[in-house]
């Protein structure tokens, strides 16, 4: 190694003989020793200079090219920078907020991240564009949480009068009560309407029209969910009734049935129209732009119901004979329920003694009806011989069987009913006197401890009719059943329900006296009233036996479905008759007019699958069962038979519905309502039977449709009065940004 050389540099002003400037002019110098750079140090002279020790070695400084190829994005950045957004496919920076703010620099536009910087991000951070668009940012987050405060506000107010709507709807509360409710509202303390209050003492939104305005962005949100329902089960079915109105308006009234989520059938209203006439043709005419409004495809019904009337079940031009030509896998049907209230109807007129038991009862019920005193004078008798009180009813074989309930209602009072006829002729009601004289006999006693017997069976079926999704294969059962019992009460008279309780009270054979003591009671009891009885009985037994069974036959496409009810056992050759019945039914092509549709099911495959679920059936119980535990869940393995069992479970035998309908319609549209159009008692009908109750209804959908609707003025007051008592919160920025509604027109 070279020995180290010593350099002495003077500068201009210095004495470069001092010490102190001898002292601070030795440098370090760098010689170059075999292509090796070393550097030594030169000590001060007054230090001995090491000149055996070995060089240290100084590192290489490197280039600034260098420097920015080692330079990485670190995570840390995006930390401390909220606003910083890295484009890793375009590999450039963004700042967000000069972004939002619309702002025209190097971090809009992109910076390039190819050398990343923390400086270019500290600084951008300090120019004056970053600086305006964070805080615009922090501005209208402040903005949008008042405007959201307010808003809720104003959306409050109107969701409870919405709540208020619907109760009312739900409890036939008409809507002129809606301001006086609302007011009382206010009174009992919800601070929630309070909103709804103008300056002048009245209140936003309480006029009859804005009501029906909250009232139809309800009623939508229930039609919307339905109808979903009604297209993912693709196939449905219609029960159809007309009806007169209080106002002598004919109405038509729909439901519809359907398979819901869980496979179970469905009904539901569907909805009410006006009738201009009631031919046939115009009631085809409102059922087809029925079904255009809600968005339904007639090709997808496959049932019809319908009463009995002519107009809906004509040969000709009967509304189902009009859909079957247009619908190439409907099957109509005359409503059940009604078709037995037909069939008792006949039976009792072809028995002229059970009319007249039937015109006395009425008698009696009208006489009840009109006089208090006799009321009194039977509830008192009644209490006296049974210790309670039954009403006396009416007796028809209209109103699903109402001659049941009256027949069974008198079978347990008559003692109390003669005293009561008995204490009414002696205090000078000699209208009375006749007719205590038919109710005084074996005829009426006898007749009416048998129809309470008789009729009764066919109540037991009516209200097997009334649920709301029977089948046919249920209620061909309960027919059948009914059958039976009847002819077992014709064989056995004396031992069934209430004939047993009358078993023994009178003699084997009438008295030559022509009375008997019944009941502390003398009753006229001839020989000649005993004839005439069994006569009565046998024939109307007899007759009613034969109109059930004629009113009954079996329906050739229905009936083919008994081979998926597990509780029959039928013959190999029966199910094979049967299944080829519905095979030609929905396995082939139909051409409908000008239009040609598809099978619904595959006859060679529904074969094969029928080989494989056959074995299955009888481990369940109904055919509902069946298909919602089974068939259901391997809908790949069955996709036929999976078909013909929805097709069962959805088509309609009887119209009970529609009946509750007219009923409910009845009920709202009274005789002091009787103004109410046909289009308001729609929606007041979906909101009674349909909608939630009003604690459990979806009011932000209601909400934003009724938003959405129209430019609101009086809304945008509502937002003004919420932003005055907001007035003391610690948001306080222009109110202009206020009235801005949240949700787009």
């Amino acid at each position: 190694m070279v020995g180290a050389t010593r350099i002495l540099i003077t500068r201009p002003g210095h004495d470069p003989l001092s010490a102190n400037h001898r002292k601070a002019c030795y440098f370090y110098c760098v010689k170059s020793v075999k292509g090796v750079p070393t550097s030594e140090t030169v000590e001060p002279p007054s230090k001995k200079v090491k000149l055996s020790e070995p060089a240290k070695t100084k590192k290489t400084a490197l280039t600034q090219k260098e420097r920015d190829s080692n330079r990485q994005i670190k995570a840390e950045w995006f930390d401390s920078h909220k606003w910083l957004l890295y484009d890793k496919e375009k590999n450039l920076f963004f700042c967000l907020d000069c972004l939002a703010a619309k702002k025209d620099n190097i971090f809009t536009k992109g910076k390039d991240a190819s050398v990343p910087k923390k400086d270019d991000l500290t600084r951008h951070q300090k120019t004056e564009d970053h600086q305006l668009a964070a805080g615009g940012k922090q501005a209208s987050l402040r903005m949008l949480k008042a405007r959201t405060s307010t808003d809720n506000k104003a959306k409050e107010s109107i969701v409870a009068a919405m709540k208020a709507t619907l109760w009312m709807a739900q409890e036939d509360v008409p809507n002129v009560k809606f301001g006086s409710l609302v007011d009382l509202q206010l009174e009992n303390g919800a601070k929630s309407l309070r909103i709804l209050e103008k300056e002048d003492g009245s209140f936003h939104y309480t006029h009859h029209t804005s009501v029906e305005d909250l009232r139809a962005c309800m009623v939508a949100v229930v039609e919307e969910e339905m109808l979903m329902e009604v297209q993912e089960a693709e196939l449905y079915s219609l029960e159809a009734v007309e009806a007169i109105d209080c106002a002598n308006k004919s109405v038509l009234i729909v439901y519809i049935r359907y398979l819901g989520h869980d496979g179970t059938p469905k009904v539901r209203f569907l909805g009410v129209r006006e009738l201009e006439m009631t031919t046939s043709d115009a009631i085809a005419k409102t059922l087809h732009r029925l079904l255009e409004a809600k968005g339904l495809n007639k090709s997808k019904m496959v049932g019809l119901a319908t009463d009995g009337a002519s107009v809906m079940t004509g040969v000709n031009k009967g509304i189902t004979t009009q859909f079957r030509r247009e619908v190439p896998f409907l099957v109509t049907s005359h409503c059940m329920a009604h078709r037995l209230q037909l069939a008792a109807e006949k039976a009792a007129n072809q028995v002229p003694l059970i009319g007249k038991y039937i015109e006395t009862l009425n008698c009696f019920a009208s006489a009840v009806k009109f006089s208090a005193k006799l009321i009194r004078t039977i509830e008192q008798s009644q209490k006296l011989h049974t210790g309670q009180t039954k009403k006396i009813k009416e007796a028809f074989f209209t109103r699903r069987l109402s001659l049941c309930d009256g027949t069974q209602a008198i079978a347990g009072c008559i003692p109390a009913v003669l005293s009561a006829l008995e204490k009414a002729t002696t205090e000078g009601k000699a209208k009375l006197r006749g007719l205590a004289n038919d109710m005084g006999s074996y005829k009426f006693i006898y007749l009416t401890h048998f129809l309470a017997d008789a009729v009764g069976l066919l109540g037991i079926l009516s209200k097997l009719m009334q649920v709301a999704t029977p089948t046919y294969q249920h209620l061909k059962d309960g027919v059948d059943n009914a059958v039976v019992s009847l002819l077992a009460l014709k064989e056995v008279k004396g031992t069934c329900g209430f004939l047993e309780k009358l078993d023994g009270t009178f003699p084997a054979t009438a008295p030559s006296s022509g009375k008997s003591d019944w009941e502390d009671h003398f009753i006229k009891d001839t020989a000649k009233q005993r004839e005439q009885v069994k006569e009565a009985v046998d024939l109307f037994l007899e007759m009613l036996v034969t109109h059930l069974q004629s009113t009954f036959p079996d329906h050739d496409v229905m009936s083919s479905f008994d081979i998926f009810q597990p509780s029959l056992n039928l013959p190999k050759k029966d199910v094979k008759d049967k299944l080829d019945k519905l095979l030609w039914m929905y396995g082939r092509q139909k051409k409908k007019g000008r239009v040609t549709h598809e099978r619904l099911v595959d006859p060679d495959a529904a074969k094969t699958e029928w080989k494989l679920l056959s074995p299955v059936i009888p481990k369940y119980s109904t055919m509902k069962e069946l298909y919602t535990s089974y068939v259901r869940m391997n809908s790949e393995a069955y996709p036929n038979l999976s078909k013909l069992l929805q097709i069962v479970l959805t088509v309609t035998v009887t119209s009970v519905n529609c009946e509750r309908g007219v009923s409910r319609y009845t009920a709202i549209k009274t005789s002091a309502r009787n103004c109410l159009k046909v289009e308001s008692m729609d929606e007041l009908i979906t909101l009674s039977l349909e909608a939630p109750p009003y604690k459990e209804f979806p009011y932000d959908l209601s909400f934003r449709m009724w938003h959405l609707n129209r430019n609101r003025r009086a809304y945008r007051q509502m937002l003004r009065a919420a932003e005055e008592e907001c007035k003391n919160d610690e948001i306080n920025i222009h109110p202009s940004i206020l009235y801005t509604p949240l949700y787009p027109h």
